[in-house]
């Protein structure tokens, strides 16, 4: 059986060493970036069975990653996890629209979908992958 793969996009390196640490940890090959340009160019590259993506970098935030991804019949089913400090505990924010709009539809309409506060990744982080993996 193939090892399954990870991508991780953060431009944060401790963050993106602690995310590499947890998949590695559970058996999966890891692929990083540190952007969103460059992160969905290696989600293309890769098709990965996960994505583990930061909301805030440079150049493409993970909002726009992950829209690119719907938009990609190859990929849109791929499991997807974004991680943000700007958010409360329900992903509200008064000038983040688009982080509601995940929300939403997070609970509503996607089990592969999964948001979570970036402050509690190390509690979360692996309960997520596992979860996701195990749905999909």
């Amino acid at each position: 059986m193939a090892q399954r793969k990870v991508v991780v996009i953060d431009d944060e390196s401790p963050f993106l060493m602690l995310s590499q640490i947890a998949v590695r940890s559970l058996g999966f090959e890891c692929f990083t970036a540190t952007d969103g340009v460059s992160g969905l160019h290696r989600i293309e590259e890769v098709q990965p069975d996960i994505i583990i993506c930061d909301y805030t970098m440079p150049e493409m935030n993970g909002y726009e990653v992950w829209k690119a991804v719907q938009q990609n019949p190859d990929l849109r089913e791929t499991p997807f996890i974004l991680f943000s400090g700007l958010v409360d505990t329900r992903w509200k924010m008064l000038d983040r629209p688009e982080l509601e709009e995940m929300y939403q539809h997070s609970q509503q309409n996607d089990a592969r979908l999964r948001l979570i506060e970036k402050s509690s990744a190390r509690l979360h982080l692996t309960t997520a992958i596992v979860e996701l993996l195990e749905s999909s």
